[in-house]
Protein backbone atom coordinates (compact mmCIF):
# COMPACT_ATOMS: atom_id res chain seq x y z
CA UNK A 1 0.00 0.00 0.00
CA UNK A 2 1.13 3.47 -0.60
CA UNK A 3 1.52 6.12 2.15
CA UNK A 4 -1.93 8.06 0.58
CA UNK A 5 -3.18 5.16 0.99
CA UNK A 6 -2.70 4.81 4.22
CA UNK A 7 -3.36 8.50 5.00
CA UNK A 8 -7.03 7.56 3.52
CA UNK A 9 -7.60 5.23 6.53
CA UNK A 10 -9.62 6.34 9.39
CA UNK A 11 -7.13 6.35 12.67
CA UNK A 12 -8.59 7.44 15.93
CA UNK A 13 -7.53 10.69 16.77
CA UNK A 14 -7.07 12.25 20.76
CA UNK A 15 -7.41 15.72 20.87
CA UNK A 16 -6.06 17.19 24.17
CA UNK A 17 -6.69 21.14 24.92
CA UNK A 18 -3.11 22.90 25.84
CA UNK A 19 -3.47 25.58 29.06
CA UNK A 20 -2.21 28.98 28.29
CA UNK A 21 0.97 28.93 29.93
CA UNK A 22 1.60 25.83 27.22
CA UNK A 23 0.74 28.61 24.40
CA UNK A 24 -2.73 27.41 23.88
CA UNK A 25 -4.73 25.83 21.16
CA UNK A 26 -5.71 22.23 21.15
CA UNK A 27 -2.99 18.89 20.34
CA UNK A 28 -4.16 16.23 17.86
CA UNK A 29 -2.50 12.44 17.72
CA UNK A 30 -2.67 9.21 16.81
CA UNK A 31 -1.60 7.48 19.74
CA UNK A 32 -1.44 4.08 17.98
CA UNK A 33 1.45 5.69 16.06
CA UNK A 34 3.12 7.17 18.98
CA UNK A 35 1.16 10.09 20.61
CA UNK A 36 4.84 12.11 19.63
CA UNK A 37 5.35 10.69 16.27
CA UNK A 38 2.40 11.97 14.56
CA UNK A 39 0.99 15.20 16.43
CA UNK A 40 -0.15 18.56 14.97
CA UNK A 41 -0.87 21.90 17.12
CA UNK A 42 -3.76 24.37 16.08
CA UNK A 43 -5.26 27.24 17.38
CA UNK A 44 -8.70 25.54 16.77
CA UNK A 45 -9.54 21.40 16.93
CA UNK A 46 -10.49 22.33 13.33
CA UNK A 47 -6.86 24.14 12.86
CA UNK A 48 -5.14 21.40 14.46
CA UNK A 49 -6.88 18.16 12.76
CA UNK A 50 -6.29 19.50 8.98
CA UNK A 51 -3.05 19.35 10.33
CA UNK A 52 -2.58 16.58 11.20
CA UNK A 53 -3.70 15.37 8.10
CA UNK A 54 -0.13 17.14 6.89
CA UNK A 55 1.44 15.64 9.28
CA UNK A 56 0.33 12.12 8.96
CA UNK A 57 0.97 12.28 5.26
CA UNK A 58 4.89 13.31 5.84
CA UNK A 59 5.43 10.86 8.51
CA UNK A 60 4.12 8.18 6.24
CA UNK A 61 6.16 8.86 3.03
CA UNK A 62 9.06 8.96 5.04
CA UNK A 63 8.41 5.79 7.43
CA UNK A 64 7.41 4.20 3.71
CA UNK A 65 10.83 5.51 2.48
CA UNK A 66 12.49 4.03 5.25
CA UNK A 67 10.82 0.74 4.93
CA UNK A 68 9.14 0.85 7.98
CA UNK A 69 6.00 -0.69 8.00
CA UNK A 70 2.45 1.34 9.20
CA UNK A 71 0.14 0.18 11.05
CA UNK A 72 -3.27 -0.08 9.68
CA UNK A 73 -5.93 1.16 12.12
CA UNK A 74 -8.51 -1.38 14.18
CA UNK A 75 -11.56 -2.15 12.89
CA UNK A 76 -14.05 0.37 14.13
CA UNK A 77 -16.00 -0.73 17.11
CA UNK A 78 -18.81 0.85 19.29
CA UNK A 79 -17.52 2.47 22.28
CA UNK A 80 -17.93 -0.29 25.18
CA UNK A 81 -20.84 0.49 27.51
CA UNK A 82 -19.74 0.02 31.47
CA UNK A 83 -21.98 -1.40 33.57
CA UNK A 84 -20.11 0.38 37.09
CA UNK A 85 -19.66 -3.70 37.97
CA UNK A 86 -16.66 -5.91 38.64
CA UNK A 87 -16.25 -9.30 39.78
CA UNK A 88 -13.16 -10.00 41.52
CA UNK A 89 -12.18 -13.29 43.10
CA UNK A 90 -9.40 -12.74 46.10
CA UNK A 91 -8.12 -15.15 48.67
CA UNK A 92 -10.74 -15.67 51.72
CA UNK A 93 -7.94 -14.42 54.25
CA UNK A 94 -7.58 -10.94 51.96
CA UNK A 95 -11.42 -11.13 51.73
CA UNK A 96 -11.58 -11.31 55.60
CA UNK A 97 -9.08 -8.48 56.10
CA UNK A 98 -10.87 -6.06 53.96
CA UNK A 99 -13.95 -6.67 55.80
CA UNK A 100 -12.44 -6.28 58.84
CA UNK A 101 -10.82 -3.15 57.40
CA UNK A 102 -14.46 -1.93 56.36
CA UNK A 103 -16.61 -2.35 59.60
CA UNK A 104 -13.06 -0.63 61.63
CA UNK A 105 -13.50 2.63 58.79
CA UNK A 106 -17.71 2.47 59.44
CA UNK A 107 -17.77 2.07 55.73
CA UNK A 108 -19.47 -0.95 53.27
CA UNK A 109 -16.53 -3.14 51.02
CA UNK A 110 -17.89 -1.49 48.22
CA UNK A 111 -17.10 1.70 49.24
CA UNK A 112 -13.48 0.45 51.03
CA UNK A 113 -12.49 -1.03 48.07
CA UNK A 114 -13.41 1.98 45.87
CA UNK A 115 -11.56 4.33 47.64
CA UNK A 116 -8.69 2.26 47.63
CA UNK A 117 -8.16 1.69 44.10
CA UNK A 118 -9.36 5.65 43.54
CA UNK A 119 -6.05 5.94 45.69
CA UNK A 120 -4.06 3.85 43.80
CA UNK A 121 -5.09 5.39 40.35
CA UNK A 122 -4.44 9.02 42.16
CA UNK A 123 -0.91 7.66 43.34
CA UNK A 124 0.38 6.25 39.53
CA UNK A 125 -1.22 9.82 38.29
CA UNK A 126 1.57 11.58 40.23
CA UNK A 127 4.12 8.78 39.74
CA UNK A 128 3.46 9.31 35.59
CA UNK A 129 3.41 13.72 36.32
CA UNK A 130 6.67 12.81 38.86
CA UNK A 131 8.34 10.50 36.27
CA UNK A 132 8.13 13.29 33.31
CA UNK A 133 8.97 16.01 35.55
CA UNK A 134 12.24 14.20 35.91
CA UNK A 135 12.97 13.37 32.28
CA UNK A 136 11.92 16.68 31.29
CA UNK A 137 14.69 18.22 33.78
CA UNK A 138 17.20 15.32 32.54
CA UNK A 139 16.92 16.09 29.54
CA UNK A 140 17.67 20.13 29.17
CA UNK A 141 20.63 18.97 31.98
CA UNK A 142 22.42 17.25 28.59
CA UNK A 143 23.95 20.09 26.31
CA UNK A 144 22.92 18.42 23.31
CA UNK A 145 18.78 18.35 24.59
CA UNK A 146 19.11 14.66 24.00
CA UNK A 147 19.43 11.73 26.47
CA UNK A 148 23.21 9.90 26.39
CA UNK A 149 21.29 6.41 26.21
CA UNK A 150 18.81 7.02 24.51
CA UNK A 151 18.33 8.46 20.28
CA UNK A 152 15.53 10.65 19.93
CA UNK A 153 12.67 9.38 18.25
CA UNK A 154 11.18 10.91 14.91
CA UNK A 155 9.00 14.00 15.70
CA UNK A 156 6.84 15.60 12.95
CA UNK A 157 5.09 18.76 14.04
CA UNK A 158 3.31 21.84 12.79
CA UNK A 159 5.01 23.94 15.74
CA UNK A 160 8.17 23.08 17.85
CA UNK A 161 8.08 20.26 20.80
CA UNK A 162 5.75 21.34 23.73
CA UNK A 163 7.91 20.68 26.54
CA UNK A 164 5.34 20.24 29.47
CA UNK A 165 2.38 18.27 27.96
CA UNK A 166 0.45 16.28 30.31
CA UNK A 167 0.70 13.50 27.16
CA UNK A 168 2.24 10.18 28.07
CA UNK A 169 5.76 8.48 26.13
CA UNK A 170 5.30 6.91 22.64
CA UNK A 171 3.27 4.39 22.20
Amino acid sequence: MKHTEYSALDYPVEIRRLPPEEGGGYVACIPMLGRWTVQAVGDTVEEALGLLEEVKEAVFAHLQEQGVAIPEPPPFEEPRQYQGKIVLRVPSAMHEELVHRAEQEGVSLNQLIQTALSRYLGGMQAMEVAWKEWFQKRVEATSSGQLVWEKEPLRVTTRSFVASSEWGDAA
